[in-house]
């Protein structure tokens, strides 16, 4: 996406808050000097909300585009259809968080011993 305020594609999401975030309070504050001014804001016609409505579902939907290709190069065993691959990624992130329980029951279960050798 190359609209202004937005980043390209490998910008991580986090990242990409904070530009929304900026972008929005700069919204804010123009609409703060407008009103101080004395400035009224026109209306839109009806083209032009019609053009906004598509820019910004066309950015929507670039979005989850872009977010399901990068789930995809996550996820193993890439050579399915898009409801496979979700399918596929959702087994797999449970396989890590499942994982992730487990090695943290061993940590827990292996910090008592760890206090003992510190002494010897």
């Amino acid at each position: 996406m190359t609209a202004e305020g937005s980043f390209e594609k490998k910008t991580a999401p986090g990242l990409w808050l904070k530009v929304l975030t900026h972008h929005w309070v700069g919204n804010r504050d123009k609409k703060a000097a407008n009103a101080a001014s004395g400035e009224k804001k026109r209306n839109l016609t009806e083209e032009e909300k019609r053009s906004n409505h598509i820019e910004s579902e066309q950015k929507r939907r670039d979005q989850i585009s872009e977010s399901f290709n990068a789930m995809v190069r996550l996820v193993p065993e890439r050579r399915h259809s898009k409801s496979e691959k979700l399918r596929l990624a959702c087994t797999w992130l449970e396989s890590i968080v499942a994982d992730n329980e487990e090695n943290g029951a061993i940590l827990a279960s292996t910090e008592p011993m760890v206090g003992e050798f510190q002494f010897l």
